[in-house]
């Protein structure tokens, strides 16, 4: 306890008292508006680019790069493809084309197969003769090809088509001169094609030809298609055995005396030395007909001629 004026002064009297210290000032609330300000200013006071008018251009519809014109069983037909299919196949011959057969995209393309292609991107193809030209045609316009097709009746009735690329022709495959027209034996030809000894040719490139009765004119349609052509198959009686040979012109240029067996005595140069046939040969068969048990030399004579002049 202190003394002040003579008097005891209270304890507290004599502690020495600091003055407080001031409370600092919060320069963080002042950087922050700072911030805010100048992030305010930046977004603010940026100059806008001057705004430039660009026209809207058109959208172009695509174009079809492929119309072809059909003719078909309800009319002519116009098709419009965007892409080129490049594997249509045509049978061959002049226009209009026919579609021979679906090779898996007939459906797509809206097309079926018999239809006949007259017109390609403003080509008429019915202004072509030779089938060179519109195979042309149909490469570079990337359609598609022309192949040969051939429909068989089989055995039992069932009909069975053959298609075959057009650089096989000639295709030289030989039928008996006999209707129907028959595959009678085997051939290199028929064989690559799958095609049976006893098939009957039912139609060519959609042509049908059961209805045709003249010789003639049915080895002309076969040579002209390069197909091939009939044969008179003839069989002798030989040294050798019996030895099949096959004529396919006329005349054989062969001599027999008038009796029978109708035996060679002579031959000329000629078809009949160029097949094979010889001096002393005894004919036992002609085209499927059997001579040999005939005893009428006027008979073997008329069958023998009748069956070469169909060639």
């Amino acid at each position: 306890m202190g003394i002040e004026d003579g008097v005891p002064a209270p304890e507290d009297h004599w502690k020495v008292k600091f003055p407080m210290a001031a409370a600092g000032f919060p320069w963080w609330i002042l950087l922050v508006l700072l911030v805010v300000i100048g992030i305010i200013l930046f977004f603010c006071c940026q100059s806008k680019p001057e705004e430039t008018y660009k026209p809207l251009v058109p959208v172009e519809e695509p174009k079809p790069v492929l119309v072809m014109v059909w003719d078909t069983p309800k009319g002519s037909v116009t098709t419009e493809h965007f892409t080129k299919p490049g594997s249509l196949r045509f049978t061959s011959g002049t226009a209009p084309l026919k579609i021979s057969r679906d090779t898996g995209n007939l459906g797509d393309l809206g097309v079926e197969v018999g239809w006949g292609l007259k017109i390609v991107n403003d080509i008429d193809l019915r202004s072509y003769s030779q089938v060179s030209q519109l195979t042309d045609i149909l490469r570079k316009q990337e359609v598609g090809s022309m192949e040969v097709a051939l429909t068989f009746t089989q055995g039992g009735g069932a009909e069975k088509s053959v298609y075959c690329d057009l650089s096989k022709r000639p295709l030289g495959m030989r039928f008996s001169a006999k209707f129907p027209l028959t595959i009678d034996r085997e051939q290199a030809i028929t064989r690559s094609l799958g095609i049976q000894v006893g098939w009957a040719l039912k139609s060519i490139n959609g042509s049908d030809i059961t209805g045709i009765t003249d010789y003639k004119q049915i080895n002309d349609k076969l040579k002209a298609t390069e197909i091939g052509l009939i044969e008179v198959p003839m069989t002798w009686d030989t040294p050798r055995g019996d030895v099949t040979v096959h004529a396919i012109m006329k005349p054989l240029g062969l001599k027999f005396p008038s009796e029978v067996p109708l035996k060679i005595s002579e031959e000329k140069e000629g078809h009949g030395k160029e097949i094979g046939v010889e001096v002393g040969w005894s004919l036992k068969n002609i085209n499927g007909v059997d001579v040999s048990k005939m005893t009428d030399f006027t008979e073997v004579n008329s069958v023998l001629h009748a069956h070469v002049k169909r060639l």
